[in-house]
């Protein structure tokens, strides 16, 4: 037993301490027993809300699908997904506010961890060493198998690379995905990252990068970052914060997501201008509706009006008269030499006949 983790109830009223937990799996709800875990008496948590889970230290959070949801630090959270928490982290479950503090002991030796959920469900968990690979799936030498896997190259490697921890694919059969987005380069995990593959989900823990302390201390890291402490709810028990549920809020109307629109002002495309050259109009702005650098066709009219009183080159110059540019006295020398030689030829294959 590393760690321990303190739940406190965040209200109107203050707080109240809900439990202290020392390790191992733990249910959060309105119908469970204090030998189960956490009891919350507050008609809109379901009866089993969530499940807690300590691993070498290391805490989790899974909703287990419950009617009214679960948030951390301001973000709804995926029912059956594993979160990692850390102290100072505000964890809600419907209307119910709760604030983590995660305990030390003076023999906590917490390292970075990979945690991995087969379906959901623990399976185990790989320390990360200190260089070379930590985790491979997939492939010959595989520390976890893939079901119909033939390929002799890995689907997922996680190593160290210098002070960085990082995930990338070699064989492209099996998809990979880095906290929901496919992996199609080298990937540095931070802590709380997620990792998928097949049935697998892969949590990387890092205390390094983790604070532990007070919520101003929070550092914003991997899955979560320390938003809003809790969503409003109204009698109704619907979030005011967006829809029914809490999901995001949306900018209102001509509010601009980061900064006002005033400051994003400088951000707008700036007007070009059109130049003109001699083979046609560049078109630099906006007026004539056309994209940067694109060629604008000319009427031959146009195009010789536009040599008249100019510079041109010496190829071009056959424009202006109207006729083909005479051939040049080289080319001549070399046709009438030419011609002499076929001549010469003929004469002496005459010759040879007779």
């Amino acid at each position: 037993m590393n760690t321990q983790l303190k739940l406190e109830e965040i209200s109107e009223e203050g707080r109240r301490q809900l439990a202290l937990l020392d390790g191992g799996e733990k249910s959060i709800g309105r119908d469970v027993s204090s030998a189960e875990g956490v009891n919350v008496g507050n008609q809109a948590v379901s009866g089993r809300h969530g499940l807690f889970l300590s691993v070498r230290g290391h805490w989790l959070y899974k909703d287990l699908g419950s009617t009214n949801g679960s948030w951390l630090n301001g973000q709804k959270l995926q029912a059956g997904k594993w979160y990692s928490i850390r102290s100072g982290a505000r964890l809600q479950l419907a209307n119910t506010v709760i604030e983590i503090a995660v305990i030390e002991r003076p023999t906590s030796n917490l390292t970075r961890l990979l945690v991995v959920f087969d379906e959901g469900e623990f399976f185990q968990d790989l320390p990360v060493p200190e260089y070379g690979k930590a985790l491979v799936v997939g492939g010959s030498n595989a520390d976890l198998g893939l079901r119909g896997d033939l390929s002799e190259s890995p689907s997922l490697v996680v190593e160290r690379r210098g002070s960085k921890i990082c995930a990338y694919s070699v064989s492209k059969t099996i998809p990979v995905l880095h906290n929901r987005e496919e992996i199609s380069e080298v990937s540095e995990l931070l802590d709380g990252d997620e990792l998928s593959i097949s049935s697998y989900d892969i949590i990387f823990l890092d205390p390094r990068q983790s604070s532990f302390g007070e919520p101003s201390d929070i550092a914003a890291m991997g899955q979560g970052h320390y938003a809003s402490p809790f969503r409003e709810w109204d009698s109704s028990g619907a979030s005011k914060q967006g829809e029914a549920g809490g999901g995001p809020v949306k900018p209102s109307a001509g509010q601009a997501m980061y900064g006002s629109s005033e400051e994003l002002e400088i951000f707008e495309k700036p007007q070009r201008q059109v130049s003109r050259s001699l083979f046609g109009k560049t078109a630099e702005d906006d007026e004539e509706e056309v994209e940067l650098a694109e060629t604008v066709s000319m009427s031959y009219s146009e195009f010789e009006e536009r040599l008249k009183g100019g510079d041109v080159h010496p190829s071009m110059r056959h424009v202006r008269s109207g006729r083909p540019p005479s051939r040049p006295i080289e080319d001549r020398i070399y046709f009438v030499f030419f011609v002499a030689l076929l001549l010469v030829l003929l004469l002496i294959f005459i010759v040879w006949l007779v």
